[in-house]
């Protein structure tokens, strides 16, 4: 059976379906289910076409159907308690012989939301009733390896008012928010977000408003997807469950309270709301109004404003008159908060970009006098003595740990970075220097220096509780990315979801574990040449993650002196706009060469978003964002050489081997102006020269017969073959005087690419 037969019947109900791993009941790599979960035929039939063999799941939501899963007992014994039948409607097993009711919600139902019962120290049993999910029958159990069946092939019918009871009673409503406030009896929500010009995308459990956009924000935070209002009918609070909001304070959640949010509004808007909100016997008092002293720009600004605001919006002429302002608590500190969050005036657009590298670079050598820019620059030319190839790749990746965001949030700022290198040659130091360099609010949490082992590893050294920036420190980031290589591991699906997302999720027998992390890494990799780095990127799954890294390269040794390192604090940076001439002046630069700039454009935005913001700039300049397209010319260079490998045999491996190697050999002798010795005595073209490979050195340089043997032969000849080389042979002259093809020589020239 493939996925789309197990999925299909079930959409065709209206119950929402998406992929888990074959023969697993965890969600597809990388999928966000919750919000890709689906009853569209064609997206369920793409994602069969990448995986027929997908288990399937199927979602509760609050306008469709929910389940009632057991997993001890069952239904049938309730209802032989009562004396009555058992409700007629969708029943399946599953692989482990619990069952599964299928119900239509009702209001009831939606009421009672998702809730679970314990017996016996396990789960006795579980609603699931709001975007939560149970396996599709047609799927295979991963412990018992048996199919999900359907016991009952009936359409879901309502849950009798008893399978309800039955529900409360041996189950606990989840708590109420401790922060929410009673409002009057005519207080009308509806009205106040039409007001503020707030959406309300959804109603969650019945009470969350959840917002179109963080009311404080201005933006939908991408980790929080409970970002609203709680109004039940009677009390009115506020949450936002995402670190980075400015409601929060201290890392914790939630800290401003109602009445400041109201109070933020109202100064925002410009004009206070005129209706009635807060009940006449609140206490103001209470803590939910308290407004506590805290190092952030949002509260500091609120404390005097949020207290005046909230008893202005009181119901009574007397609790107003006590609120009015005096002379020394004017609308100041609201002002300067606004004209802080306000964007800042566009620069002129530049007359033109340099999207062609004018010096033409070419080479490994790092471009150190085009693809530095600003503050990092400087901070890199401090220390004359280290590596820039490594070094400033580092500081990349140091800086785009702190709080860099893009004022439009089309653009993130984490990075990831692999220093590839000899041992012993330096990577290490230019690494701590970089680390060093630069400071990292609560580096003591931010930094991480632990090796994760697994996909769960890494998502408890990044905790599920708040979206904070994470730096990934490791000097041996090779043991990782061995680690990644073995068969069935998650870990890089998770490092690969974690580049372009703050949350990711581990989904497996010891249950479901979601991290949230704004996550940077920065890793040395002892690699010797483009053959053990083709080994590391090996696979199909690990070489996905090579994409995602930039990568820092020197060959030049340099002798170790303790570096005197000054650390550069870079306090309160602002978001940074990304201009739209920016966007045309990138396409353009990937159209150039569209089959090796795709990803690199990305890169490259990330790159001129930190550099411009560390610089502390409120927009990408052109001279910046020239030198980010220097920089990412140079990692194009860099991955035409160190390429992920797919070769799954000995002889494939050694083919990319070779190919790497007179690919970089070429690529030196161009750039260098050089040509092996007795070029000469093939051609007088001092380009051409430059041009000839001297196979057997160049193979005898990296070992490469002795590690293949006579593996190498059969790859010359298929190279030869194949048109990948040519090999040169001497010039001579026939009884005419014509010049004919002679003997060969050691000598071959390289015609085309490997794919």
């Amino acid at each position: 059976m493939t996925f789309s037969e197990r999925a299909l019947p079930y959409a065709q109900l209206g119950i929402p379906v998406f992929p888990l791993q074959p023969r697993e009941k965890k969600p597809a790599y990388g999928l966000d289910w919750d919000a890709e979960c689906t009853t569209d035929i064609n997206k369920i039939d793409g994602w069969n076409a990448i995986n027929p063999d997908y288990n399937c799941g199927l979602v509760a939501m609050p306008e469709g159907v929910f389940f009632l899963e057991f997993d001890q007992g069952s239904l049938e014994a309730e209802a032989q308690k009562l004396g009555i039948r058992v409700p007629d409607t969708r029943v399946h097993l599953s692989g482990k012989n619990g069952k599964h009711w299928v119900f239509l919600h009702n209001e009831r139902s939606r009421q009672i939301g998702n809730r679970s019962a314990v017996a016996n120290d396990e789960e006795w049993f579980s609603m699931r009733a709001d975007t939560k999910y149970v396996v599709a029958p047609g799927s295979i159990h991963p412990e018992t390896s048996k199919e999900y069946i359907i016991l009952n092939d009936a359409l879901p019918a309502k849950a009798p008012d008893w399978v309800l009871d039955f529900v409360e009673t041996n189950t606990i409503k989840p708590a109420e928010p401790k922060d929410t406030v009673p409002v009057t009896d005519n207080f009308d929500f509806d009205d106040l977000m039409d007001f503020f010009g707030l959406t309300i995308r959804f109603t969650k459990d019945e009470v969350w408003q959840v917002c179109e956009v963080c009311p404080v924000a201005g933006h939908l935070h991408e980790q929080s997807t409970l970002t609203g209002f709680y109004w039940d009918g009677n009390s009115l609070g506020f949450n936002c469950f995402a670190a980075s909001c400015p409601t929060n304070t201290e890392g914790k959640r939630g800290k401003m309270t109602i009445g400041e949010v109201i109070a933020y509004l109202n100064q925002k808007n410009g004009e206070s709301y005129r209706g009635e909100i807060w009940s006449t016997e609140i206490d103001f008092d209470d803590p939910r109004f308290e407004i506590e002293e805290a190092d952030i720009d949002v509260v500091d600004a609120l404390s005097v404003s949020a207290q005046v605001s909230e008893a202005q919006n009181l119901a009574t002429p007397e609790a107003k008159a006590l609120a009015q302002p005096s002379p020394s608590t004017s609308e100041d500190p609201m002002d300067a908060l606004l004209a802080e969050i306000a964007p800042p005036e566009p620069l002129p657009v530049p007359e033109s970009v340099a999207i062609d590298d004018l010096a033409n670079h070419e080479g490994l050598d790092f471009p150190d006098d085009c693809a530095m820019y600003g503050k990092l620059k400087e901070i890199a030319l401090k220390h004359p003595r280290l590596q820039l190839g490594w070094f400033y790749p580092s500081l990349l990746a140091v800086a785009s740990a702190l709080n860099i965001e893009d004022a439009d949030h089309n653009v993130r700022s984490n990075m990831y970075v692999a220093n590839l290198g000899e041992v012993g040659f330096g990577k290490t130091v230019c690494a701590d220097t970089a680390a060093r360099a630069i400071f990292i609010p609560g580096s003591e949490m931010a930094i991480m220096e632990e090796t994760p082992s697994s996909d769960r590893g890494l998502a408890n050294m990044l905790g599920d509780e708040d979206t904070i920036n994470r730096l990934l420190l490791s000097d041996e980031f090779r043991s990782v990315m061995q680690k990644c290589a073995i068969q069935g591991s998650a870990l890089p699906q998770m490092i690969c979801r974690l580049w372009s997302k703050d949350k990711a999720g581990v989904a497996d027998k010891k249950g479901k574990q979601t991290c949230y992390a704004k996550l940077s890494i920065l890793g040395n990799i002892a690699c010797k040449d483009p053959s053990d780095f083709a080994k590391m990127f090996g696979s199909n799954t690990v070489s996905g993650m090579a994409d995602r890294f930039l990568f820092g390269l020197s060959t030049t040794f340099v002798k170790y002196r303790p570096p005197q390192v000054k650390c550069e604090i870079f306090n309160n940076l602002k978001p940074v706009r990304i201009p739209n001439w920016l966007w045309d002046a990138k396409d353009e630069w990937a159209d150039r060469n569209p089959e090796s700039r795709r990803r690199l454009t990305e890169h490259a935005l990330r790159i001129a978003l930190v550099t411009a913001a560390v610089n502390g700039e409120r927009e990408i300049t052109k001279e910046c964002f020239e030198a980010a397209l220097r920089f990412m010319e140079w990692q194009e260079r860099i991955r035409e050489i160190y390429r992920p490998g797919l070769a799954e045999t000995k002889e494939a491996e050694a083919y990319e081997s070779v190919y790497s190697a007179l690919w970089e050999r070429l690529k030196k002798q161009i750039s260098a102006g050089i040509s092996p010795k007795g070029a000469d005595e093939i051609t007088h073209d001092k380009q051409k020269q430059c041009r000839l490979l001297h196979f057997a050195q160049i193979v005898n340089a990296k070992s490469y017969y002795r590690k293949y043997a006579g593996l190498i032969d059969r790859v010359k000849r298929s190279m030869a073959e194949n048109g990948v080389i040519e090999e040169i042979r001497e010039y001579e002259a026939d009884d005419q005087g014509n010049e004919k093809k002679g003997k060969k020589t050691p000598f071959v020239s390289l015609r085309g690419r490997i794919k």
